[in-house]
């Protein structure tokens, strides 16, 4: 069969805007077609009389790429299909059929009922200008990938032994994610800014292989965290640390250093004794459930042509590591910072950083170190999680909600379940979980998400523009809207998680004790203290106790002012590491080593410079963790260019 790639969709808010600035960066338009209400289409030229169609929201291609977006639960920007041209449609509708993959007829092109399958079509190809530009990389993601990889069997044929389709200058693959998308590799030299957020890259945006073999040998080190003490091993962490002794020898050469156990604490003298800043990471990781499920194993440290795969690979050896690379460059130039620079590598963030940060955030007192803020992990550049907004969102947080794990415990005599008593411990402690979840704590708008608001209204659509505009006079309903999505009402509320419950030995036997554990992210206005109370108080049954465990809990951070000048420094080096994204502050949900530096930092910031979907984020402490060659080369570039401003 003859197939050859014929044109990507690419959908994008404003047609006209994304033509200027792909005529800006060197591209070859065609067709150009503006209709109405920013709608219409243009071409970009590419080699083999393929093309890119841009599509603005006013054109009936961009209509019905919108019902595919619904469907995504995405924001309608990005590549939305990929389309093949073949020379006889009806083979490939029957090939596609007897594989049960439906298909739907219009014209001369067909379309799969697999939205993550490309389009076939057999218009005869459109002859262009002569251009080098060409898409040598798609990638398709799907939810359901068995699906997909058997569609992609139908039209293709079976893949290489890397599991790879190669059709003319275009390498195809597949891969599992949460939602439907695209992804695609120009081999050009430039791209707008805005079409990183949309899924395409280019090959300098990757970080250079020797980085990323460093960062795939450290993953390769199991530095876990366990919570039960008796699984916890410090050698692995003498094997990183030695490994990046090894790999940063100007660093471990020109800077002062010391360790505190297994974590690292360096200094860099700038001209001035003044601390600058304290930037933060962790060497450690969370344990891996099932192996079995990744697609590369989770220690192997695999690094291919787009990622650099591993239980680490964002959370956070790869800030670690992207640090040391910036401080060696810096130094391989010969720079040296204006002020005093510190930076702590904790290794038992994932369990409280009690051993770690902590005790270097003490050591760092004793020597009246008065940074001006702390920066760590928290906040990233979300792509396509903001309803109503096309360009990635740089959230760079303020502060941390509280943490704490809630005990639930009840005890009865036991005997026979054929005679019950009213409620048996499993159903005092069902109903006290169901009393909490049924009662939550009061939605609260605080500043930092006040602010975050005020900064993303201006971009949002009319009707909630206009909403958002009154925020500050209208705290409720901003907290009510907040509240309606999962990951914007953990904003404005107190959360409680219930994740495990258990009791009873028999089917037959009551149960003589049964316990639940809540987890609770506490938001700034409450307290661990004023959370067990709320809890007691809603359970109201004296027979259930609630308290706090003995691991790790902690009380909301303090935030930080969005309108000092710090913010708006590292908002500069956000905008010149990624610049399409829309800057905005917030709160992290969870908990990181920072919480330890509030006595020794006058603010603190939470951030990576890393675009992330929604798929992406499911990655972290999940299955196939990983961060993209684009993603580490952005970190290091951040960081190097925050040094420098320091």
């Amino acid at each position: 069969m003859t197939i050859e790639f014929d044109h990507l969709d690419l959908a994008v808010a404003d047609l006209a805007s994304a033509v200027r600035e792909f005529r800006a960066s060197g591209y070859l338009l065609v067709k150009r077609d503006l209709g109405p209400l920013r709608g219409g289409t243009a071409g970009i030229a590419c080699a083999g009389n393929s093309r890119i169609v841009l599509s603005g929201p006013g054109t009936v291609a961009a209509s019905a790429l919108r019902v595919v977006s619904r469907t995504l639960g995405n924001d309608f920007t990005g590549i939305r299909r990929a389309v093949f041209r073949v020379k006889d449609l009806s083979r490939y509708v029957d090939r596609l059929e007897e594989a049960g993959i439906g298909v739907s007829k219009s014209g001369k092109t067909i379309t799969p009922d697999d939205p993550a399958l490309p389009v076939l079509t057999q218009a005869s190809a459109k002859s262009g200008p002569a251009t080098t530009i060409s898409v040598t990389r798609l990638t398709l993601v799907s939810p359901d990938l068995d699906r997909t990889l058997t569609g992609l069997d139908a039209i293709f044929g079976e893949p290489d032994v890397d599991g790879r389709w190669r059709i003319g200058l275009t390498t195809l693959t597949a891969e599992r994610g949460s939602v439907v998308s695209i992804r695609a590799r120009l081999n050009a030299a430039r791209i707008p800014a805005f079409a990183a957020g949309l899924g395409l890259s280019i090959p300098s945006d990757d970080v250079d292989h020797e980085a990323a073999e460093r960062l795939g040998e450290a993953l390769r080190i199991a530095t876990v965290s366990h919570d039960e003490l008796t699984k916890r091993a410090e050698a692995p962490f003498h094997r990183l640390g030695a490994y990046l002794e090894e790999q940063f020898p100007r660093v471990h050469r020109e800077l002062d250093w010391s360790t505190f156990g297994p974590s690292r604490l360096y200094c860099w003298k700038g001209e001035s004794e003044h601390v600058g800043a304290i930037l933060l990471a962790h060497q450690d990781v969370v344990p891996v459930d099932n192996a079995d499920l990744w697609s590369h194993p989770p220690f192997s440290g695999v690094v291919d042509d787009e990622f650099v795969w591993g239980r680490g690979a964002i959370d956070d050896k790869s800030r670690v590591l992207a640090i040391l690379e910036a401080i060696e460059d810096l130094l391989r130039r010969g720079f040296h910072p204006k002020t005093t620079i510190y930076f702590a590598f904790g290794h038992d963030e994932e369990v409280g950083g009690h051993e770690g940060a902590q005790v270097m955030a003490q050591y760092l007192a004793t020597q009246n170190v008065s940074a001006d803020f702390v920066l760590d992990e928290g906040g990233i550049v979300s792509v396509g999680m903001v309803d109503g907004i096309s360009p990635p969102v740089a959230s760079i947080m303020l502060g941390e909600k509280g943490f704490a794990t809630l005990r639930l415990d009840a005890t009865d005599p036991g005997g026979h379940s054929s005679m019950p008593p009213e409620r048996t411990a499993v159903g005092r402690i069902a109903q006290a979980i169901a009393r909490i979840q049924d009662n939550p704590l009061p939605l609260r708008v605080t500043p930092p998400v006040l602010d975050m608001v005020r900064r993303m209204g201006p971009h949002m659509p009319g009707p909630v523009r206009a909403v958002l505009a009154s925020a500050e006079r209208f705290p409720k309903p901003i907290a009510k809207l907040l509240s309606l999505k999962p990951h914007t009402a953990a904003l404005v509320r107190t959360t409680f998680a219930p994740t495990v419950i258990r009791g009873g030995v028999k089917e037959n036997v009551l149960p003589q004790s049964a316990e639940a554990f809540i987890n609770v992210r506490i938001l700034a206005g409450d307290t661990i203290d004023s959370v067990v109370e709320h809890c007691i108080k809603v359970v109201d049954d004296e027979r259930v106790r609630i308290g706090v465990t003995s691991g790790f809990a902690a009380d909301p951070s303090p935030s930080t002012d969005p309108n000092s000048p710090l913010f708006d420094m590292i908002s500069e080096v956000v905008q010149e590491t990624v610049p399409a994204a829309l800057i905005t502050s917030g709160l992290v949900p969870g908990a990181t080593d920072s919480r330890h530096y509030s006595a020794v930092a006058q603010a603190r910031f939470n951030f990576t410079p890393i675009l992330l979907d929604r798929a992406d984020l499911e990655r972290i402490h999940g299955t196939d963790e990983r961060i993209s060659l684009a993603n580490y080369k952005r970190i290091i570039d951040f960081n190097v260019r925050l040094l420098q401003r320091l």
